[in-house]
């Protein structure tokens, strides 16, 4: 998925829910964060096979992470 596709997707989600971009970005980095951090090793440890590039996944990853395994699923 594109960045472009990306930003739709944050998009829709935002005006789905009559929030702003900012706020889903924020909301799905707690959720992340959340993950990271759980005590459960294997929550840990799914969240940190999500392919990122810095020091956690960002929301665009998480993203089109699950985009990706949705796709891969059909």
């Amino acid at each position: 998925m594109n960045k472009k596709k990306m930003q739709n997707v944050i998009r829709v989600i935002a005006e789905r829910n009559g929030v702003s971009i900012d706020y889903v970005r924020t909301e799905i980095q707690k959720i992340i964060d959340i993950g990271i951090n759980n005590p459960d090793p294997k929550i840990r440890a799914y969240w940190k096979s999500i392919p990122y590039k810095g020091e956690r996944p960002t929301p665009d990853e998480v993203i089109r992470f699950f985009a990706n395994e949705m796709i891969n699923k059909k």
